[in-house]
């Protein structure tokens, strides 16, 4: 136990100036974002939000950190957060996927997008595979912003 509290300690002093004192290199890159994507999978918010604020650190404004920041807030219920990370990324990157896919996330914590949802996930549920595909496709338009709703409309 006093291990971890000297590794955090050191972490918390030290980590700020150790990211800047070192560039940024694909793979520091990539481990953070793959961090990212663990943190998503297990559900542990804790991680992700620490992990964003890495990426934050070593690369600002990076286009996979912001979503990473859309798809947290959205799912946490706090919109309004969720709007100034899309507005953050309309400005960085507003012709990128990861715009796009956040787009479509904060557009999809409205009510009547919630009641479409629903309703397809009901028709699929009911066995009226048809209706409830067609619906998907109307409400995401092509696009998987989750891993969770992509997984939804692959297995219907």
């Amino acid at each position: 136990m006093k291990q971890y509290f000297l590794m955090l300690s050191f972490v918390v002093l030290f980590g700020p100036f150790t990211a800047l004192s070192q560039p940024a290199s694909e793979e520091s890159v990539e481990q953070v974002l793959q961090q990212i994507r663990h943190g998503e999978i297990l559900y542990r918010d804790d991680i992700v939000l620490e992990a964003v604020q890495r990426l934050n650190r070593v690369v600002p404004d990076h286009p996979e950190g912001l979503l990473a920041q859309v798809r947290l807030w959205t799912r946490l219920g706090q919109e309004k957060e969720a709007q100034t990370a899309l507005a953050h990324l309309s400005e960085v990157a507003p012709d990128s996927s990861q715009y796009q896919d956040a787009l479509l996330l904060v557009q999809l914590t409205t009510e009547q997008a919630r009641a479409d949802l629903a309703r397809a996930r009901l028709l699929a549920v009911a066995g009226q595979y048809a209706e409830a595909l067609q619906l998907y496709d109307d409400i995401l338009a092509g696009r998987y912003p989750t891993a969770e709703l992509a997984q939804e409309y692959w297995q219907l």
